[in-house]
């Protein structure tokens, strides 16, 4: 794709960049409907709308799944993940081609606008269409393009899902419980 297509459809982008960031709140999915959305679930739904506008409108803009292991407790209060199994969590999120760049460029919509200024450690991105965003659960380490396509298309299935929560529910449940309660806080001022 050459750098004037891309130009003319980056509105389309940063559109649904902001429709998948705040349209499906963030939080542990149950199941594979969601809500609440995981990482997993919203780096597909933008991939999704990607591809679907390369289709109706006859463009190739390169998009791709990225991903990265990271820790639960680089992001949220001890106190909330204290009860999972293990602090170590992969995190999706989807990358871009900026041909002017010449880069593919982290887009990461995973945390939504009700998040944004309630705690440090969440980071609700914004974009611009040609910038990196930061990766949301900072990363330990990152995956190649290949190794992140093959972890991306393995399938999660509804049992994969009874089993995690089978194990980590509880830790789950505080997670995603803190997630809301912070949706209904005034935005805080840190510093």
């Amino acid at each position: 794709m050459d750098e004037k297509t891309y130009e003319a459809y980056v509105g389309n982008l940063v559109g649904i960049f902001y429709d998948v960031r705040d349209s499906y709140p963030y939080g542990v999915s149950r199941n594979l409907e969601g809500p609440p959305y995981d990482c997993e679930d919203k780096c597909k739904k933008f991939i999704e709308c990607v591809k679907g506008l390369n289709e109706e409108k006859g463009i190739d803009i390169g998009v791709r799944p990225g991903y990265c292991m990271s820790k639960y407790s680089l992001v949220f209060p001890r106190e909330i993940v204290k009860d999972m199994s293990k602090d170590d969590v992969g995190h999706y999120y989807p990358e871009i081609y900026v041909p002017e760049r010449g880069l593919w460029v982290p887009v990461d919509a995973t945390f939504d606008i009700g998040l944004k200024g309630k705690y440090p450690g969440i980071v609700v991105n914004d974009w611009n269409g040609y910038a990196d965003t930061v990766r949301v659960f900072p990363p330990t380490k990152i995956y190649t393009p290949k190794r992140s396509l093959k972890e991306f298309e393995e399938v999660t299935t509804e049992e994969d899902y009874a089993k995690l929560w089978k194990k980590d529910g509880k830790g789950y449940n505080a997670l995603n419980q803190y997630l809301e309660k912070l949706r209904q806080m005034p935005i805080q001022l840190f510093g």
